[in-house]
């Protein structure tokens, strides 16, 4: 265990045998199609959102940026019960290749950043200062095992695992419909078809640049991920 986990674990207080919880998501209601929309970070939320925005006529808020600062309406995970009769929806991504993305947003080089909107602190998202344990410029492989660390019932929700937006208190999927973020123009333009509007067109939003993700594992990484990730590889049957 490097020197930078051992500090962690003195830092913040993770409990590995800690229930996992519901997970009080805010999916977010699509009224006029009868739909329901599961966000998951890095999954190309913030172009769906903006779709959806402008199908309900939302106001985006002026920094334009933020598309996640705008009110949606939004059901309860608990509630689902009472809306049997809506189609819902989501988008889920390699997790190797999500893990990548979060790093490269989440994580500056230089210490000195601290974004537009002064969403950073040091070269770090000030969501993930409460862990005491991220700093600008660590190598992915020290993310990633601060990250192996966490469990998904403390972990900020741009690393925590996927099948936690999408599954309910017995573990099984909520969602109608599970697309993927490798297939995003043909799975979304199934969905608006599926709801009746086949001529809506996904925005890029909010790309993350960074160099292809097979590029930042090693043997040892890939070890820590799977053991971290274990249930998204296999239930959305992903490959490394």
């Amino acid at each position: 265990m490097s020197s930078l986990i051992r500090k962690t674990l003195g830092l913040v207080k993770v409990n590995k045998n800690k229930k996992a919880t519901n997970y009080s998501e805010k999916i977010i209601k699509i009224a006029p199609l009868k739909a329901l929309y599961i966000p998951i970070p890095k999954v190309a939320c913030s172009s769906i959102k903006r779709v959806i925005a402008n199908l309900l006529k939302i106001e985006i808020p002026l920094d334009g940026a933020n598309i996640h600062r705008a009110e949606f309406p939004v059901v309860d995970k608990d509630s689902l019960c009472k809306y049997d009769d809506y189609w819902k929806f989501c988008f889920v991504r390699n997790p190797w290749d999500r893990l990548v993305s979060c790093y490269s947003e989440k994580i500056k080089p230089d210490k000195n950043f601290f974004g537009k909107t002064n969403s950073f602190e040091n070269g770090v998202h000030k969501g993930f200062l409460k862990y005491g344990i991220f700093e600008a410029n660590m190598p992915f492989e020290e993310f990633l095992k601060a990250v192996s660390e966490i469990p998904d019932c403390e972990a900020e929700q741009h690393f925590r695992s996927q099948h936690t937006f999408l599954t309910d208190k017995e573990g099984e999927l909520i969602a109608d419909f599970i697309g993927k973020f490798e297939n995003i123009d043909q799975d979304f333009h199934y969905i608006f078809k599926r709801l009746n509007k086949p001529e809506i067109h996904l925005p890029k939003s909010n790309r993350t640049r960074h160099a292809k993700y097979r590029e930042y594992y090693t043997d040892e990484a890939l070890n820590i991920f799977e053991k971290r990730y274990s249930k998204d590889i296999q239930l959305f049957d992903y490959e490394f």
